[in-house]
């Protein structure tokens, strides 16, 4: 997973807290630019996906033909916060929080929580071989430490049935700021956590935590943090090289990606550029993409790890599937999600702001607030294309379908288009109404609101 934020300015960052964690919800009044920053895809279904975007969740069960739209509220969170995201077994999908894990089992039409759900979950990830294993980080603020620093109660909680229930199967040392999670493929017994422990003030320290006992106890290998950057995020486990993972760094200025091929022990820089929100893995770990807000896509073999630039249009997340390069994208190019088939040299819009509907099934939930909702984004996309006047007019004005621009492929054993037995979960169009140095304290942020960015998918 990908996953799969910035760590500077103490002041503004409190500031921010504070707003964050008090202001009532408004619809569409985050005051955040529309943007897609996390896309996962069904580890036995590679038609259905999930998007992550700054306004809401959008599914796809056709691989990215056509895309419905879920509204924060219909899924229980605030409009300041970043799910984790993940599909476990039978499609089921997962939003962890800063509140109570919510669940879908019926396509994203309804979001229930169970009272044993649980809460303030980091990052999520799963076993593609067995997706109804569900691995979750949860952290919890717990107290302030020595020199002020605050502590937080961190865990790793394990489901065995699809997220329906989690059981606790270790609690992490509550000096270190914990952000992602992954297991290795190749290795079903290991599990690998990526955290920050205090440093001399301002500075932090990257941690790397493994256990090869699934989980139980760990060991701890520090990766250094040049001056800058902010966080050390886990940006994928490679599937076929035992040993094998990719860590990059966060922070305002240069970032940098690391490999290892010895579970962590050691690590070795690779790449280094501003903003790296982009990670993938492709051909069955043989091809890595690395994709930056500041210079785009840049591909190598991972026999040598020579770069090459290929498509230099901004990124914010990577993800690699049947065949396919998507990227997420800020809404200034038109389109919040792209696909490549010519590894990463072009792309081509899947998704824009006006390109799709809500998700008809959402009824009394939380059908109405998504409807208002969908008129404010309306409003917000003619504001964002007018600037586009040189532009064509289907892909400034969305009067193609989101997927018009390239027709979807399905592979020989992609599964067929479900239906939520249910409630239908078809996909309505458009309703007439056009449619959106202080890592620690963004540890805690990250804790607390929820705000999820994870691996190459953070946005800063």
């Amino acid at each position: 997973m990908d996953a799969y934020a910035g760590r500077a300015l103490c002041g503004a960052l409190a500031a921010l807290a504070v707003a964050t964690l008090s202001a009532p919800t408004v619809a569409r009044a985050n005051g955040r630019f529309p943007a897609a920053d996390m896309l996962v895809v069904d580890p036995r279904d590679p038609m259905h996906l999930a998007l992550r975007a700054t306004y809401g969740v959008l599914v796809s069960n056709d691989g990215g033909t056509t895309w419905g739209w879920v509204c924060e509220r219909a899924v229980g969170y605030a409009s300041s916060e970043d799910p984790a995201l993940a599909i476990s077994s039978n499609g089921v999908l997962l939003a962890g929080m800063g509140g109570k894990l919510a669940r879908s089992s019926d396509l994203g039409c309804t979001w229930p929580k169970a009272e044993s759900a649980p809460e303030g979950v980091v990052d999520m990830t799963l076993r593609p071989s067995e997706p109804a294993r569900v691995y979750a980080l949860t952290s919890r603020p717990s107290g302030v430490g020595e020199r002020g620093r605050p502590r937080f109660r961190s865990e790793l909680v394990v489901s065995n049935d699809a997220g329906a229930t989690f059981t606790s199967r270790a609690v992490l040392d509550p000096a270190l700021t914990v952000l992602t999670i992954d297991v290795a493929p190749s290795s079903p017994r290991r599990v690998y956590v990526s955290a920050t422990r205090d440093g001399e003030a301002p500075d932090s320290v990257g941690v790397l935590l493994v256990a090869n006992d699934d989980g139980r106890t760990w060991s701890e290998h520090r990766v250094e943090l040049s001056r800058g950057e902010r966080g050390l995020f886990i940006a994928a486990v490679d599937p076929k090289h035992d040993g094998r993972l990719y860590l990059r760094t966060g922070g305002f200025s240069a970032n940098r990606l690391f490999v290892s091929d010895d579970a962590g022990t050691t690590t070795r820089p690779i790449f280094s550029g501003t903003a790296l929100l982009g990670f993938a893995l492709a051909d069955g770990g043989d091809t890595v993409y690395v994709g930056s807000r500041a210079t785009g896509v840049h591909r190598a073999s991972t026999r040598d790890f020579r770069f090459e630039a290929r498509d230099a249009s901004p990124v914010q997340c990577l993800l690699a599937t049947a065949g396919k390069l998507w990227e997420c994208a800020p809404a200034t190019g038109g389109s919040v999600l792209r696909v490549s088939t010519d590894g990463g040299a072009t792309f081509v819009p899947k998704l824009t702001l006006s390109g799709r509907g809500p998700l008809a099934c959402l009824g009394d939930k939380g059908g109405a607030a998504c409807s208002g909702e969908w008129a404010a984004l309306g409003a917000l996309e003619a504001q964002i294309a007018a600037p586009r006047a040189g532009a064509s007019a289907t892909a400034r004005d969305g009067a193609v379908p989101d997927a018009g621009y390239v027709e979807a492929s399905a592979t020989k054993d992609a599964a067929p288009t479900r239906r939520s037995p249910t409630c239908g979960c078809e996909l309505t169009g458009r309703d007439g109404a056009p449619h959106g140095g202080c890592a620690v304290l963004l540890g805690a942020l990250a804790a607390f609101a929820g705000r999820r960015r994870a691996r190459g998918l953070e946005s800063q």
